[in-house]
């Protein structure tokens, strides 16, 4: 029964996603969200993956996040996006690359993920990149 307080940091205080939480318009906030996660080709439309690659040297993380993106990208074309920094690329002295990858809902998840995995895998068959830690992230946002 206590009330809440909540703290909003922006650039732009006149930003139409933030009127509508102010003015507690949540059907506008929500219709303005749904429309541009289509556009964008985000959840729920299309399934979305990030693939997360961490190493403490920089220049082995790019060489690897390279190669695992171009590999991805002889199968999966425009679906692959990256790689890319975060905006948050260094954690615990772990330099941070992701791949992103989004793909229509009529594609097969479970042979989607089949074949990541086989590229991944491949990846850190080699000796060079046994130490480079990978992540799946399946629909983040």
């Amino acid at each position: 029964k206590k009330r809440g307080r909540v703290v909003i940091q922006t650039f732009d205080i006149n930003h139409t996603v933030l009127k509508n939480v102010i003015n507690n318009d949540y059907k506008s906030l929500y219709e303005s969200q749904i429309a541009e996660r289509k556009i964008f080709k985000y959840p729920p439309f299309n399934f979305f993956i990030i693939i997360r690659l961490k190493h403490k040297n920089v220049v082995k993380l790019n060489k690897a996040a390279g190669l695992l993106a171009n590999s991805l990208k002889k199968d999966l074309y425009d679906r692959v996006k990256g790689p890319e920094e975060p905006l948050i690329n260094k954690i615990k002295n772990a330099y941070i690359k992701n791949i992103h990858i989004r793909f229509e809902k009529e594609i097969s998840a479970k042979k989607l993920k089949s074949a990541i995995l086989k590229k991944c895998d491949a990846l850190k068959s080699v000796s060079e990149f046994s130490s480079v830690n990978i992540q799946i992230d399946v629909d983040p946002i």
